[in-house]
């Protein structure tokens, strides 16, 4: 039998678990599609059945998800649709943005992606491709990677303030070896140089041949939370262009927070 310390310190830890599950399942319903089996809910969230069908029951009592009476399929509940009516705010960045990223590509010929922070994370927003008939697709729209191993990621890092970069680095050390094949002391050399330039430049991040470069997006006085890059194949970034992509990303974003001001 447990002693009362030991229940107490492991509490915390399961309500941490469950939050974790949960969260994953309501994610996972939503990259299918907004409708997904039990089976394969569990499966992906490496879960007997019997404790996912639990987790899912209680969002649903909470409005979280909902289950559809027939096919028994589950989709995202009421209480997600207000929580993100409620965070709408920075999801409109997309939106608010996209004539931005629209004369990015046109300009650069080149494909712009635009991400925002989650947490740990950064989930890619919007893409849109340039006219150069080489395409550099490293991310899809929903795509989400660790904080810094994009170009515009790093970017966005570089932009924190050092204590929570480099708590987020940290915290990402594992991830950084499995999806993006650095160490976190590579990391910490990529983070400085970019605090250093004021922009951050990423070689062969995701596809093999390709290098970004990425500015976060103002915000005020408070911590960005959106970037902006221009990804292309790796010859195409002389140094010279890479100046002239700065400055042209620069001055969109400038234009962008005197129209927020007016």
């Amino acid at each position: 039998m447990a002693q009362d310390g030991e229940s107490t310190a492991r509490e915390p830890a399961q309500g941490t678990q469950v939050i974790d599950r949960a969260i994953f399942l309501l994610r996972s319903i939503a990259q299918s599609g907004g409708s997904a089996r039990l089976t394969d809910l569990a499966r992906a969230a490496d879960l007997a059945t019997p404790t996912a069908r639990r987790i899912l029951k209680r969002l649903v009592d909470h409005g979280m998800a909902g289950q559809d009476p027939e096919t028994q399929r589950y989709h995202l509940g009421m209480l997600a649709y207000e929580l993100g009516l409620a965070a709408s705010h920075r999801v409109d960045v997309a939106a608010r943005l996209k004539p931005l990223m629209q004369r990015l590509a046109e300009l650069s010929g080149d494909t712009a992606y635009l991400v925002m922070r989650q947490d740990f994370e950064v989930v890619c927003i919007d893409r849109v491709e340039g006219n150069y008939p080489i395409k550099t697709l490293t991310l899809k729209v929903g795509d989400r990677y660790p904080l810094g191993i994009t170009a515009g990621s790093l970017a966005l890092l570089g932009a924190l303030p050092k204590a929570e970069a480099d708590a987020i680095v940290e915290a990402n050390r594992t991830a950084y070896a499995e999806r993006g094949h650095l160490t976190v002391e590579q990391l910490r050399d990529d983070l400085e140089k970019t605090r250093q330039r004021g922009y951050a430049l990423r070689r062969d991040a995701i596809t093999d041949g390709s290098i970004g470069i990425g500015l976060a997006v103002p915000n005020g006085s408070a911590p960005p939370y959106a970037a902006v890059s221009l990804a292309m194949v790796l010859e195409r970034m002389t140094e010279s262009r890479r100046e002239q992509l700065l400055a042209m990303i620069r001055g969109e974003l400038a234009a962008l927070a005197g129209n927020d001001r007016n």
